[in-house]
């Protein structure tokens, strides 16, 4: 019984044991105190500089480096699974040592040689091959080319190369046997396309900002094609480039704006939205909606709020006479036209008939043109012109059909109809008023249609337009003066007018259409003199600028445009490297040395700014405020550059080539938009020369049938 325990002994510390712990933790030393502790950043930057190694780290809470990371191996990425690449935990000079030895350093030390050396166009071997080749072979390369380039440019069928090839050998142009076929053709066309696209991709890459065009339409094998441009700053001044024609998923935005997204990936852009300051459509709901638009999800998923939604102002122009034609005697006349456009469309007997009248009063008859297009002011005023040249030739077939009873009932009615509308005395002083009307607003929508457009000139070409409405109500057009002048009594050009109208009711009715033209365009043209981010950019042009050179107003003129468009851009302008404090200090300096200098009075902005650009390159006395000037010159104003794509388009997808693929589209379009820039094939000779796995054998006859 004496050795039995009670059961809460159990519970009691054993007090040897205890002892025996103790003992052992104080013979142990402190862990803490033995703790290894990582190297400093000044220790591994020694390491760096004796090895000869650029590494990149991360510090712990101490301030030490906890990992490393080799920088060359990192962005070349020749072994992903090194410890260098995933971050070294090991931080030893030693493990730095025998990574540089390692196979995979060597690598990727080799893959920057390469990036580096092909950077600095130094040869490669394959070019150097090219060079040792002799100038026979090189020039024949060259002929290919430019035989390829004229297919490509023309929009001729592939097909044709060969034919072509085989036509210059006839004539004394010795060519060759080898690579004469459609496949070398389409082959070359592709490198000759890649050639302008790798130009572009520098040219996005080196400008500091850019805006974006898009719109859309419908080729010759009913699929939905989107046209991207962009306007992009290249030697100093403001440029249309084609970037992609792409074919979208749907039409709605989000299909359009995975297709945008996609076309600057190619050009290794995917943040392009960070230097994109606007974009511009033909005001499709699509792309302007304020919920669901492109533009708008654009602004959302790049974060880019400052991005300017801009509807194209030729096409606003249009809408304006539109609106204005609607309640008006002007849409009798338009009207008139279209029914005198499909009379005539439909049937070449009656375009062969009127010829023929022509012919016996000795004059020409000029086939009548479509007046209710979509796009611009100048088809109808094309439109006018015609009808007014062709007017008696019109009258007399028309009054010879509706009388010939072998012409059937229903086109004979609309003979007498047309006719009926067309002897009278309002219709034919209508028709001489606006061609006055539609001269003055054409020359506004064709400058609105230029490549250099820019807001200045377009508000001074719009004060202009009013200027000379505002006189044409005053006074008789040249065309209407030339109907006074042809009108004896109520007879003109010897038919007698009907419900002829006196004078003083037809110079009111001029007054008040005028003025119902110029209210229209002033409404759909208003926020180019209200919208801030538009009336702020005015400040650039010098004309604006107050006349006292040493006063203060020219000191001070312009300092709250600039802070409105500051404000607005400034992410984009931050990502530029503009120094927010110096543009101010800048723009007065600026100012001061345009007003001081002569050769800068009355010349046009872009080239006073450019000239000052190039001047400013190793200075540096305005950079930062041109910056901002070349950000306002990127106003995408007008989209007439899409409408002129698609016209290329459809000029190189006829229906004889309906099969062409998307991907063949670009590459033809591009080299077509290009086409007036002129073509020197050797870059594209030596681009195709590199590619491909396969050697080129220019002197190597093809295989042919054997005897």
């Amino acid at each position: 019984m004496s050795s039995t325990k009670k059961i809460t002994s159990f519970f009691v510390a054993n007090s040897s044991v205890s002892s025996v712990e103790d003992k052992k933790a104080e013979a142990e030393p402190d862990k803490k105190k033995c703790r290894r502790t990582n190297p400093s950043p000044k220790t591994v930057k020694k390491w760096e500089d004796e090895l000869k190694i650029t590494l990149n780290t991360e510090r712990d809470q101490d301030g030490n480096v906890c990992k490393m990371f080799c920088e060359i191996c990192v962005e070349h990425r020749a072994d992903q699974t090194s410890s260098f690449v995933t971050g070294c935990t090991s931080i030893k000079k030693e493990s730095v040592k025998f990574h540089k030895e390692s196979d995979c350093h060597k690598r990727a030390v080799d893959i920057k040689a390469a990036a580096q050396k092909k950077t600095a166009n130094k040869p490669t071997p394959i070019q150097q091959s090219l060079m040792k080749l002799d100038e026979k072979a090189q020039d024949k390369l060259d002929k290919l080319f430019r035989t390829a380039y004229f297919i490509a440019s023309h929009a001729k069928p592939f097909t044709d190369f060969a034919e072509l090839c085989k036509l210059q050998n006839e004539n004394g142009i010795d060519l060759g046997d080898t690579y004469i076929n459609d496949k070398a053709c389409v082959e070359f066309i592709t490198h000759i396309a890649g050639c302008y696209f790798d130009d572009l991709k520098k040219i996005l890459h080196d400008s500091p900002f850019l805006s974006i065009y898009c719109d859309g339409t419908t080729d010759n094998s009913n699929s939905e094609k989107e046209c991207i441009l962009v306007r992009a700053i290249d030697d100093f001044e403001p440029r249309n480039f084609f970037l992609k024609l792409v074919e979208p998923e749907n039409t709605k935005a989000d299909g359009i704006l995975k297709a945008i997204d996609a076309a600057f990936d190619e050009f290794e852009m995917p943040d392009y939205k960070n230097k994109t300051i606007a974009m511009c459509s033909d005001g499709a709901s699509v792309m302007m909606g304020g919920r669901n638009g492109v533009i708008q999800n654009i602004r959302e998923t790049g974060n880019a709020p400052w991005i300017l939604a801009i509807w194209c102002i030729a096409h606003r122009l249009e809408l304006a006479l539109k609106d204005c034609f609607k309640q008006e005697y002007l849409q009798t006349v338009v009207d008139v036209l279209t029914s005198i456009f499909y009379f005539y469309r439909g049937s070449s007997k009656r375009c062969k008939e009127a010829a023929e009248i022509a012919e016996v009063m000795d004059t020409h008859f000029t086939k009548p043109e479509r007046c209710n297009g979509t796009r611009w002011v100048d088809h109808k005023l094309r439109a006018i012109s015609k009808l007014i040249k062709n007017w008696k030739v019109l009258v007399m077939h028309m009054m010879n059909y509706a009388e010939d009873h072998s012409n059937g009932s229903e086109y004979r009615a609309k003979a007498k109809g047309i006719l009926k509308k067309m002897m009278q005395f309002k219709f034919l002083w209508y028709i001489h008023f606006m061609k006055d009307l539609l001269g003055t607003i054409s020359a506004v929508s064709l400058q609105f249609q230029r490549e250099d457009l820019v807001l200045s000139s377009a508000l001074t070409k719009v004060q202009s337009a009013n200027e000379s409405l505002h006189d044409l109500g005053q006074n008789d057009g040249e065309n209407i003066q030339s109907f006074r002048n042809k009108l004896v009594g109520n007879v003109y050009e010897g038919e007698t007018l009907h419900n002829v109208v006196d004078d003083v009711s037809l110079n009111n009715e001029k007054q008040r259409l005028v003025l119902s033209v110029t209210d229209c365009i002033n409404v759909r043209l208003g926020n180019l003199n209200t919208d801030e981010m538009f009336v702020s950019c005015h400040v650039f042009d010098p004309k604006n600028w107050p006349d006292d050179q040493q006063g203060e107003a020219l000191n001070i003129y312009g300092n709250g445009e600039i802070g409105i468009l500051l404000n607005h851009f400034r992410e984009p302008m931050l990502n530029a490297g503009v120094d927010e404090n110096q543009v101010l200090n800048e723009w007065k300096y600026l100012k001061l040395y345009i007003s001081r200098n002569q050769h800068f009075t009355g010349k046009n902005p872009l080239s006073i700014y450019k000239r000052i650009s190039r001047e400013d390159v190793d200075r540096k006395e305005f950079s930062n405020i041109l910056l901002l000037i070349h950000l306002i010159g990127l106003y995408p104003l007008s989209n007439a550059e899409c409408e002129r794509c698609f016209s290329v388009m459809k000029r190189i997808k006829s229906d004889w080539r309906c099969s062409l693929s998307t991907e063949r589209m670009d590459q033809l379009m591009r080299i077509s938009i290009r086409d007036n820039e002129g073509f020197q094939p050797r870059r594209a000779v030596n681009r195709w020369w590199i590619s491909g796995n396969s050697s080129k054998r220019p002197d190597v006859a093809p295989y042919g049938p054997r005897h």
